[in-house]
């Protein structure tokens, strides 16, 4: 058997592409997508599973292919309830990965890269420098690793997926599309605070009677949801006036 460096590792095709992969191995079409239906499926990780392809089919596959995947990660959990998984790459670097659940939803936030070309000296992950540009199986298999964590907690699943360098999010510096992303985060923090505001107000009591009932209170949310929305309106703003070359501030601000 090949080693795996030497083999094409299908999580890294897209369909068309795995598509005229099989038909360089003398399959028609169809074998590619049948292949593609069992490749994201839970504890699917040997082609001898697939049961419906030939056998002499699936031994071809395992000396010309494979599918990759991360072995146990390491997990933290937040008070806050989300959980960070740490990955290792087949070159030793690490990466990770961390859901944030909501009543309404479950955000995965996956790394694209390993390690951070940002160089911020309050920042581990910036302190590693830059490494490289992650592979199109690596982001995916964070997925699939989150996944099935999820399903043997028996947690609903995921309904969100955002990408993240490791420690920034896209490396965009000098367009206005990483000035908006970095303004993003920013009022990312303050929605966040607002959020929980109103949470707070729903759940906490006084003389009997709910905070969020007292105007006061319906103010102060009402303050704080004006000043986030006008802050992700200014960093948009100023992220197009420099992109136009017509201003110099940042729009993180």
């Amino acid at each position: 058997m090949s080693p795996p460096e030497s083999r094409t590792d299908l999580k890294n095709l897209t369909q068309e592409q795995l598509v005229r992969f099989v038909e360089s191995l003398g399959q028609p079409a169809f074998r590619g997508r049948q292949i593609l239906a069992w490749i994201y499926r839970l504890k699917i990780t040997d082609f001898e599973q697939m049961t419906d392809l030939a056998k002499e089919f699936r031994a071809v596959l395992a000396t010309s292919a494979r599918m990759s995947g991360f072995t146990e990660a390491i997990i933290e959990r937040s008070q806050d309830g989300a959980v960070k998984f740490s990955f290792r790459l087949e070159d030793g670097a690490i990466i990770e990965s961390v859901l944030i659940p909501e009543e309404d939803r479950n955000t995965l936030c996956v790394s694209s890269q390993a390690g951070c070309a940002m160089g911020c000296t309050f920042c581990l992950t910036g302190a590693m420098g830059f490494q490289r540009n992650l592979t199109t199986a690596e982001i995916i298999n964070q997925v699939c690793g989150v996944r099935d964590w999820m399903r043997k907690e028996n947690r609903s699943a995921l309904t969100n997926i955002v990408f993240m360098g490791q420690g920034f999010y896209l490396q965009m510096a000098g367009f206005a599309g990483g000035r908006v992303q970095t303004a993003a985060r920013a009022t990312g923090v303050m929605q966040a605070a607002t959020e929980a505001a109103v949470r707070y107000a729903k759940e906490r009591k006084v003389f009997g009677k709910e905070i969020k009932e007292y105007q006061i209170t319906r103010w102060k949310i009402a303050r704080m949801a004006m000043i986030t929305q006008a802050c992700r309106q200014y960093g948009y703003e100023v992220a197009r006036m420099m992109d136009d070359h017509k201003g110099s501030m940042e729009a993180t601000m």
